[in-house]
């Protein structure tokens, strides 16, 4: 297998697995109309029902095992053009 397909492959099992975690029914890893890789690049940005996360996002939620609604709450906070723009790590522990 070569590295890309590597990385290709283990991109989508972490991404599986943070739809799953994040989203539970209301998402389907393997469902095109709530899940899919924005240009099919796997790997890069994943929509989930209408909210877009990076590989990085996704990495950074699992590795800290990120609160549902504290995630969620840290996205919003992202969108706000006029909010302070935190990491995830630094809103989780401002949020406390």
């Amino acid at each position: 297998m070569t590295p890309l397909k590597a990385y290709e492959k283990a991109a989508n099992n972490l991404a599986r697995a943070f739809v799953e975690k994040y989203y539970g029914d209301a998402a389907d890893f393997d469902d095109p109309d709530t899940c899919w890789w924005v240009a099919d690049h796997a790997g890069g940005v994943i929509a989930v029902n209408d909210y877009f996360w990076s590989m990085g996002d996704i990495h950074e939620a699992m590795r800290l095992d990120a609160p549902v609604d504290k995630l969620f709450k840290w996205y919003e906070h992202r969108m706000d053009d006029k909010a302070d723009k935190y990491n995830l790590y630094s809103f989780l522990s401002l949020t406390k």
